[in-house]
């Protein structure tokens, strides 16, 4: 049964670029309804949602940082707010829907603070996880196991970065479809079984995330943020475990924005547009799915393709997914048109409908389906193309050919040297099924090799033909790839390169077409061609499924004990190579001892956020994965130097193959490293020395 998508909006109090410019608060919240007033005509505007969150007003800051409301005011806190909508999320997925919450709204109008949050005022998402995990505390028994495993990945300039897995190539990550919907290839799922394990992850991913500052708000998403929640209960209270699935996808979208009022230049522009771009196409697509709600009988196309965000997003808008959309309003006067265009938005949103069905999908019967598709694919590859027509098969399981199928074969064959006169060809063909039919009587059948033998005598039989002319038949015959039905001959191009196959398909077209003397023939010459570059098309994609179907089921028949600890050993490669970029922190304790190196930059939001601690006694600085501290840029050389503690306990920086300053004078050998020092590395590397130790102790 079908249900209309939830929609809550929220209001935020003043930033502080609204409070510089006098800002007047043209929002109103009555229960459900939504008013906003134009701030010189006065005119009023009404919206009725599922829910009106007023966060804008009415509230106290208690001492840990969390802003609870007063008595007798409707402030809604980050509690109630996943009262209504994370307990309704959870809910769903325990009963085995998949459920999908996303935040849209301008720049700094609050969608992050809602969804992700931050300090005490946590958002839906880490609530969400710290209920799923107290409910499985609660009900694990023997008979009721849970797995848990989840995904970041983020969407920056129409280009999808995994969180969890940084390596991981831009062009590695494919959305796929498949039965169920919309999916990501190669994205990593790691597993989890505390809330602390979820926690560790998405803060691993929010460190990941691209930020940036603008005139609207200093930490302004650049990308869209995709946070999924894969859910299993395993039942085995009836004897044979069964199972139900759910994904909890939780979306933050970079807010929409203008040039003129966030100041972007440069990159900022660049990905303001991108983001406009694919909010615009979401928006197309909210629009053609209400009018597809609102007309059941009108056909209507609806554009998930136009974007990576909604091919991402089509099961939640239009699939098979309990959705909840919460828009984010700016309070301000100055901000009118955009808050508009918001609230504009969520309406068009509240007419969609989706059907969510319930999750059942055994692991056994997956397997099985994925093996049954990987035989199909082998056999695709193996054929060159051609897709098998069933039949005997010899021990290499080569498909043999029946004595009616020999008769189609040779009649192509013959049939194909136009150059011979039609009697001539007709004679050769009664010859060789005279001479080979006997010997293949009905219920036999025969090999390829037999077959060619077959085909080159019925060629022999072709008198006008010279013997250069019968060599060149023949030759083109031994290639021939499919001798099934009479099947047009496809030369084997298998192992070879896609050029390669261009160039010897685009030779053949040539020599054709220079035969031929009929338009007929010439076109011919063409779609064949074309046939021919669609079986090595269908090759490569078989290849592609093929491999990913092993990969699903190499990880689908893996216990969710190696599943976990698959997981900590990816953690602790991951954390190594994150420290050698500069992400990892040290215990309060550790860092009050250790002298490390942060990072400057000439964009605020950037600089001071990578700390390299000198932990080891001899660290080395390059632009090599080996290195210590991993740097990258113009100058950086892969051995460019090398950080030394002294017997004393400073440290010694001792240049090595690349160019290397301190405040402003290039260094040539071992110099000790000060308080506060400035260090130039390369070209582009920025870094200052902190040494925690007083100078005396040092």
């Amino acid at each position: 049964m079908s249900e209309s998508l939830k929609v809550a909006v929220r209001c935020r109090p003043f930033n502080q670029r609204e409070l510089d410019r006098n800002a007047k608060l043209v929002i109103d919240m009555t229960d459900a309804t939504t008013t906003i007033r134009h701030p010189d005509s006065e005119e009023v505007k009404k919206f009725t949602f599922d829910y009106s969150y007023w966060s804008h007003d009415g509230f106290d800051t208690e001492e840990n940082g969390y802003m609870k409301g007063q008595a007798g005011t409707n402030y809604a806190d980050q509690t109630t707010v996943f009262n209504d909508l994370g307990v309704g999320l959870l809910e769903n997925a325990w009963k085995g829907f998949n459920c999908c919450v996303f935040a849209y709204g301008q720049t700094g109008s609050g969608k992050s603070y809602s969804i992700v949050g931050y300090g005490e005022n946590k958002g839906v998402i880490p609530m969400t996880c710290a209920d799923l995990f107290k409910r499985i505390e609660a009900t694990t028994t023997d008979t009721m196991q849970y797995r848990v495993q989840v995904t970041m990945l983020e969407i920056y300039n129409e280009k999808l970065r995994d969180l969890l897995n940084p390596k991981t190539a831009a062009d590695q990550l494919k959305i796929r479809t498949n039965s169920n919907g919309m999916y990501v290839e190669n994205i990593r799922e790691v597993a989890v079984n505390t809330y602390k394990a979820i926690e560790h992850q998405m803060d691993v991913g929010t460190k990941n995330r691209t930020v940036g500052a603008t005139q609207m708000n200093a930490t302004s998403s650049r990308a869209h943020t995709v946070f999924t929640i894969n859910f299993t209960k395993i039942d085995s209270s009836s004897g044979k475990p069964s199972e139900v699935r759910a994904s909890l996808n939780l979306v933050d979208l970079a807010g929409s924005e203008r040039a003129n009022s966030t100041g972007a230049t440069g990159d900022r522009l660049k990905e303001g547009a991108a983001i406009n771009q694919s909010l615009s196409n979401l928006g197309l697509v909210i629009s053609a799915l209400a009018e597809r709600a609102n007309f059941p009988k009108k056909k209507v196309l609806v554009p998930y393709r136009a974007s990576k965000l909604t091919m991402l997003l089509q099961n939640a808008l239009g699939g098979n997914s309990k959705t909840i959309m919460v828009a984010a309003l700016s309070p301000a006067d100055i901000n009118y048109e955009e808050t508009l265009g918001t609230l504009r938005y969520a309406d068009r949103a509240k007419q969609i409908k989706t059907v969510a069905t319930v999750q059942e999908d055994p692991t056994d019967r997956l397997i099985r389906e994925l093996r049954a598709e990987n035989s199909r694919l082998q056999t695709l590859v193996q054929s060159g193309g051609v897709t098998p027509r069933g039949g005997p098969q010899d021990a290499q399981g080569v498909e043999l050919v029946t004595p009616e199928e020999m008769r189609a074969a040779v009649e192509e064959a013959v049939g194909a040297v136009i150059t011979t006169s039609a009697e001539e060809r007709a004679k050769a063909i009664e010859a060789t099924l005279a001479k080979f039919r006997p010997m293949y009587p009905e219920g036999t059948s025969i090999p390829n090799a037999d077959m060619l033998a077959i085909v080159t005598f019925a060629i022999s039989e072709l008198a006008s033909l010279t013997p250069e002319e019968r060599a060149q038949v023949v030759e083109r015959s031994a290639n021939a790839a499919n001798w099934r039905n009479g099947g047009r001959f496809r030369y084997l191009l298998l192992g070879q390169s896609r050029s390669l196959a261009k160039a010897r398909f685009g030779d053949a077209i040539a020599r054709t077409m220079l035969k031929s003397t009929t338009r007929k023939s010439q076109l011919y010459a063409v779609v064949e061609a074309v046939r021919r570059m669609k079986a090595v098309d269908d090759v490569k994609s078989a290849r592609e499924q093929l491999q990913a179907n092993e990969r699903k089921i190499e990880a689908l028949q893996m216990s969710w004990e190696e599943q976990l600890e698959q997981t900590r050993l990816v953690d602790v490669e991951r954390t190594e190579a994150m420290r050698k970029l500069g992400f990892v922190e040290l215990t309060p304790e550790q860092m009050k001892t250790t002298p490390s190196l942060v990072n400057l930059s000439d964009d605020p939001l950037m600089s001071g956020q990578l700390y390299f601690w000198m932990t080891k006694d001899v660290s080395a600085m390059g632009a090599t994965e080996d290195a210590d501290i991993v740097l990258q840029g113009l100058g950086v050389a892969p051995e460019h130097a090398k950080l030394e503690k002294s017997p004393d306990g400073s440290l010694l920086l001792c240049p090595l193959k690349g160019t290397t300053f301190i405040n402003g004078k290039e260094i040539k050998g071992p110099t000790k490293l000060e308080h506060n020092a400035r260090l130039i590395i390369g070209n582009t590397n920025v870094l200052r020395f902190n040494d925690p130790l007083p100078p005396a102790a040092a």
